[in-house]
């Protein structure tokens, strides 16, 4: 059998998008994006887009990062020795047969990323000075497969 790249007609295909905003809205979109001055999130519910002064922005967050009743200052970044504490981890459930070889590949992540905080407005409880709701976004953290693996053990996939 022949390999077919059946996206290749799509790739290659001139046939012009339909975008839901002008050329003019666009370009006044990136300019918006691109000011270092603002920042563009979307609020905390129901969607809406908001823009922002930046300095206000990074005001709150420190606001926020410096409530020692959720927060701490690290002296140095722990993800090296919790990657080897968790790779013995996982050596020992799989030498004991507690987990597959398989399974031992897709929970060790050996370069995860550090979590990041955002912020998201709150505007549905003010308009004007609202309440923020801190968000960890932890994609490709280092515990991030480990989370996927529970969940699916949970729900028994």
């Amino acid at each position: 059998f022949k390999k077919v790249d059946c996206l290749t007609p799509l790739r290659t295909s001139h046939c012009p998008r339909k975008h839901n905003v002008s050329i003019m809205e666009r370009k006044a979109l990136k300019e918006l994006q691109s000011n270092p001055k603002i920042i563009i999130k979307q609020s905390d519910k129901g969607g809406t887009i908001i823009v922002m002064n930046t300095t206000d922005y990074v005001k709150e967050a420190m606001r926020q990062l410096s409530n020692t009743t959720f927060y701490q200052v690290l002296s140095s970044n722990p993800t090296e020795r919790f990657v080897s504490g968790r790779y013995c981890i996982l050596n020992d459930a799989l030498a004991n047969n507690w987990i597959t070889e398989k399974q031992f590949d897709f929970l060790k992540n050996d370069f995860p990323t550090i979590p990041v905080l955002y912020l998201l407005p709150k505007i549905h409880k003010s308009l004007i000075n609202p309440p923020w709701r801190p968000i960890i976004s932890s994609n490709e953290s280092l515990l991030e497969p480990l989370s996927q693996f529970v969940d699916c053990h949970i729900r028994d996939c």
